[in-house]
């Protein structure tokens, strides 16, 4: 849909203007998509409904938690937020294919083991936040938790297939006990995840 295709449109001026794609260090890339397509996308695209819901969609794409929204628009949403992961997926398997993962993310320490602050986190909550990510593997291990967060069963259907969970699990070190423990238990509710989205979806 042109929510999943558009969903990234606040990344150019992003970094025409900062000359990064971090948002922490810039905008929230979802906002400044929103604004851009609200202001240069034609009204005779769609009717206003459709129109309002391709915006949402824009916006909320890269947030954390989506909000109350009119019904019209949740499903764009929730498509538009598959699309985004299945992206940064998609990039993150093809740089650890390529042994350059660690130049597509400079702000986290290659070498530097998982934070028991986001281990914490991820045990409490089955979510991470970027607060708590200083590594690599940090980022990997919240990476990992966003399939708790696919929303349609294709979708994740889509990452599984790819290998990039498994790959990505088999990055981390085997000896690390807390670690392993959590990861087990991360994919067991990631195959929990995959039946009630199935049976939903059906």
């Amino acid at each position: 849909s042109a929510a999943c295709l558009l969903h990234d449109t606040g990344r150019f001026s992003q970094y025409r203007d900062f000359e990064t794609y971090y948002d922490g260090a810039s905008v929230d890339h979802g906002d400044r998509g929103y604004e851009v397509l609200r202001a240069e996308l034609p009204r005779d695209v769609a009717d206003e409904e459709a129109r309002e819901a391709l915006l949402q969609a824009v916006k909320w794409h890269n947030k954390k938690n989506l909000p109350d929204l009119p019904p019209g628009a949740m499903p764009f949403c929730r498509l538009a937020r598959d699309s985004d992961k299945l992206d940064v997926f998609h990039l993150v398997r093809r740089r650890m294919d390529e042994g350059t993962v660690g130049e597509l993310l400079p702000r986290h320490r290659v070498d530097a083991p998982v934070s028991p602050l986001l281990l914490d986190e991820v045990e409490t909550h089955w979510s991470g936040s970027y607060k708590h990510a200083s590594s690599l593997k940090d980022f990997l291990l919240i990476q990992l938790t966003w399939a708790l967060d696919v929303n349609y069963a294709p979708s994740l259907q889509m990452l599984e297939d790819s290998g990039v969970l498994s790959r990505i699990r088999d990055s981390f070190p085997k000896d690390e006990a807390r670690v392993q423990a959590i990861l087990e238990q991360l994919f067991v509710r990631i195959e929990e995840h995959k039946k009630i989205i199935d049976k939903s979806n059906s």
